[in-house]
């Protein structure tokens, strides 16, 4: 589970930043949540790309997140050193990181301006995004979502290089 993680956390942790850093600063010039509002109204690509990049790493089922999850909580119900308090910590820890995510997308893309005077917001667009940004973010995605839906592809290799490992720590889980 927890390399199925790396993994997950590589390819969709990727996603978010090149979406973040690589897209929406280089159109809105700021790193500032208070800077944004209604993105999704001039970036919709951007905007719906980062809600299943958001969903996904938090473990959307169907992505490489829900399985690494998935595998991450059943090895520490099964283990016999780590016990039910830290898979509730863990549990916890998911709730937790899934509702800030939740929270700064919708900060970020989908919450409204709040009123200071009789002047709207500008509302121009931004650029759309490029051939290469959407590639790239089709890539990243598209492998999460290939291991979510045949995780077997990649712990196949995983199981086999980690079983030594695991067994000199005297952490086999049975």
């Amino acid at each position: 589970g927890a390399v199925l993680q790396m993994f997950s956390h590589g390819v969709l942790g990727a996603a978010l930043f090149a979406l973040v850093g690589g897209v929406v600063y280089v159109r809105t010039h700021t790193r500032q949540l208070d800077g944004f509002h209604r993105l999704v109204d001039r970036m919709p690509a951007v905007a719906w790309t980062f809600v299943v990049a958001g969903l996904a790493s938090m473990g959307l089922p169907g992505f490489s997140g829900f399985v690494a999850e998935l595998y991450a909580l059943i090895g520490v119900w099964k283990s016999e050193q780590l016990g039910v308090s830290i898979l509730v910590l863990a549990g916890f820890g998911i709730l937790l990181a899934f509702g800030y995510v939740l929270v700064k997308t919708h900060e970020a893309f989908f919450r409204k301006k709040p009123v200071v005077s009789e002047v709207d917001e500008p509302t121009d667009s931004y650029e759309p995004m490029t051939r290469a940004e959407k590639t790239a973010c089709f890539l990243l995605l598209g492998s999460s979502l290939f291991v979510g839906l045949y995780p077997t592809i990649l712990t196949q290799w995983i199981e086999p290089s980690l079983a030594p490992i695991l067994q000199n720590l005297d952490l086999v889980v049975k």
